[in-house]
């Protein structure tokens, strides 16, 4: 099994301290321990967070899905989670009318390990179709179906990219890429790619079409269940891991932010 011959790289132990520290000074998260993912002799505590304020809203909020780390060999997007809890003036403005649903990292093993797999060697970012998945995908499942979803934000990186782009997958206009784009570019290069990962890409962004993503038989993504479960928009950002963790981390918040500006003007 992998986990015998691999190295630890960082110390899930530590996110899951940094998790409990800043959900445990916020009265508006609610830290929930789904399960534990068991791998060999150890036991991964598998976190939700929902973020909400306590206030009463006349109206029903908007429902958000942030989710990070489901490739472990790409911590920013962890460390952007975690930065954001740490910081609530990066999300109090928002929470007038948005109730956020988190998992700071989908797979501890790989997080912990460095791998883009599990410990059983699965990419759980190609198993969201299947009847019998690997239980981390089956934790997040059980979640998301049971939320009415306007916007779902997944934070990835690339190692092959000179700079950050990211997927947008909505059937109509308006979209938040190019806003997205516009921001981020003042902290890092674009990749101007006329095509990545064998798809067309325009100005940073891939912006795949409702048929195309229907016609996808297998080996679903979180982005692509997500929107055939009624999530009209998904974006997915990408960001180079030549930088610094610390800056990639920035990036994907930076890009976190003008998204959740568009959803509320519009709303």
């Amino acid at each position: 099994m992998l986990y015998s011959v691999m190295m630890r790289v960082r110390s899930y132990q530590e996110a899951v301290d940094r998790i409990n520290k800043a959900t445990a000074h916020s009265e508006d998260c609610t830290l929930t321990l789904l399960d534990e993912i068991k791998a060999g002799s150890i036991q991964y505590p598998f976190y939700c967070i929902s973020l909400s304020s306590k206030n009463k809203s006349k109206t029903p909020k908007l429902q958000v899905c942030l989710s990070g780390g489901i490739h472990g060999d790409e911590p920013a997007g962890v460390e952007a989670i975690f930065t954001s809890l740490e910081n609530p003036d990066l999300y109090k403005s928002f929470l007038s009318k948005i109730d956020f649903t988190i998992f700071p990292c989908i797979n501890p093993y790989g997080y912990e390990y460095n791998t883009r797999t599990n410990s059983q060697g699965f990419d759980l970012n190609r198993k969201f179709d299947k009847k019998h998945p690997p239980k981390e995908v089956r934790l997040v499942r059980d979640v998301i179906d049971d939320k009415k979803f306007i916007l779902s934000i997944e934070f990835h990186e690339d190692v092959d990219t000179d700079g950050f782009y990211l997927y947008e997958l909505k059937e109509q206009t308006p979209y938040f890429g190019e806003a997205m784009i516009q921001e981020v570019v003042k902290l890092c290069p674009i990749n101007l790619r006329e095509e990545i990962e064998g798809m067309a890409s325009s100005g940073g962004i891939i912006r795949r079409s409702a048929e195309q993503v229907l016609n996808r038989k297998k080996d679903w993504p979180q982005a692509i269940y997500q929107f055939r479960k009624g999530t009209p928009h998904t974006i997915t950002t990408e960001t180079p891991i030549t930088l610094p963790i610390k800056d990639r981390a920035k990036l994907h918040l930076t890009a976190f932010d003008i998204a959740l500006r568009q959803l509320t003007q519009l709303h």
